[in-house]
């Protein structure tokens, strides 16, 4: 005889957050190597990775401010470097690493979303328009 199995609803599977595997973490890990050697011209090793995780958990680090509830970004020395860092907490590890020019930009976009939800604009569903467009400034033909 067999048994009939209840069909899950979309709700019910949202509820329950799927296992985190040590693939994800470590693809995690890779991603974030890379664009170390890619923003910073340097391979890291996996051994300096851990440790400027830890480096971040000690509180050796500087806050910058909460990207989300999960992603802190971070500015540590490391080699006598500011490395500018994107931390995942629910992981426990370093989602990406940033320049100092991407970090400027992202603090610019949020101050300018700040700002205008201050002034009573409704705040915007991108968290900011990056400098290189600017939609203020297009011509739009009306009919």
């Amino acid at each position: 005889m067999r048994r009939s199995r209840k069909k899950s609803t979309n709700c019910q599977k949202r509820r329950f957050k799927q296992k985190e595997t040590k693939k994800d973490s470590r693809a995690q890990m890779y991603h974030s190597m890379r664009r170390f050697k890619e923003r910073y011209g340097r391979k890291l090793e996996k051994n300096e990775y851990r440790e400027m995780c830890l480096m971040i958990k000690g509180e050796q680090s500087e806050f910058i401010f909460k990207q989300t509830c999960t992603r802190i970004l971070h500015r540590l020395i490391f080699s006598e470097v500011y490395v500018y860092v994107v931390y995942d907490k629910s992981r426990g590890e370093i989602a990406t690493f940033l320049t100092e020019e991407m970090v400027e930009e992202l603090l610019e976009g949020y101050e300018a979303e700040e700002k205008a939800v201050m002034e009573g604009e409704p705040a915007s569903t991108f968290r900011f328009l990056p400098k290189k467009l600017d939609v203020f400034s297009l011509d739009i033909e009306e009919d």
